[in-house]
């Protein structure tokens, strides 16, 4: 799923927020991808990100990514990647 407004920068922690480390190492830049032992805590950090989202592109975008996460959480041999620019 694209991001054109880039929500995702706004919406995730810096990289130092100790309180989300999966989120907050996300890279902009590079690519980034989770395993589905890292999803339980993913979707738990991903729920601030999903309440913060404003306009209805945004929500929309939070949604679809918690959606991936949870199927990436229950299969095997999925990934959760995000591409950076």
């Amino acid at each position: 799923m694209l991001d054109p407004e880039n929500f995702l920068h706004r919406a995730l922690p810096p990289d130092d927020d100790p309180s989300c480390p999966l989120l907050s190492g996300i890279d902009f830049y590079g690519d980034t991808v989770f395993n589905r032992p890292q999803m339980k805590r993913f979707i738990l950090e991903w729920a601030s990100v999903e309440a913060n989202a404003i306009s209805p592109e945004e929500r929309e975008l939070a949604k679809t990514i918690r959606e991936l996460a949870g199927r990436c959480a229950n299969d095997v041999h999925l990934y959760l990647k995000f591409i950076g620019d």
